[in-house]
């Protein structure tokens, strides 16, 4: 139950972080340069918030809004990642040891990370290929990799612990 309450903390400590970085008005997601460069091209006016919004938008349905991001951005995704694998993980360890396991045996903090790991990076992979504007077939074959990626770990490890319990009839004891 440790590890549960390491994880959750952790992932409190990213979800404020995350907070901070959104609701801060001095950290901007957007790169200031390209955006006063976009207003100048476009000859947005000062009270035209509208129209700049209106621009940006266009920038999100042409996949270009990356090449305008800063890097406050890519910490905030990467803290905001950092909190549901945090969250995942010691929901995770709580439910593996309150229903999967004996009331002796830890949690199994190995698949609890990995499951985890493996959330994180298909959603940050389906955010990142959705803002440069992928097909949608490619973003289901995302989540559907990893999931084939659990089930065959899952698989070949049940295998090799079934190959472990079988004994040979030459070592067996008589």
């Amino acid at each position: 139950m440790r590890h549960f309450f390491v994880f959750f903390i952790v992932g409190v400590f990213f979800a404020f972080i995350a907070r901070y970085m959104i609701v801060s008005p001095d950290i901007s997601p957007l790169n200031l340069d390209m955006v006063q460069k976009l207003i100048e091209e476009k000859n947005i006016g000062v009270d035209d918030s509208k129209q700049l919004n209106a621009e940006i938008q266009s920038l999100i349905d042409r996949g270009l809004i990356l090449s305008y991001l800063s890097p406050n951005a890519y910490l905030l995704a990467v803290s905001i990642l950092a909190s549901i694998f945090c969250f995942f993980s010691s929901i995770h360890l709580f439910v593996d040891k309150l229903f999967f396991k004996n009331f002796y045996e830890k949690a199994s903090l190995f698949n609890a990370t990995r499951r985890g790991l493996l959330l994180c990076i298909s959603i940050g992979a389906v955010v990142y290929l959705r803002l440069y504007r992928v097909e949608d077939y490619v973003l289901i074959l995302v989540p559907i990799a990893a999931v084939a990626i659990e089930a065959i770990f899952f698989f070949n490890s049940k295998s090799r612990i079934k190959k472990m319990e079988e004994v040979p009839e030459d070592l067996a004891m008589p």
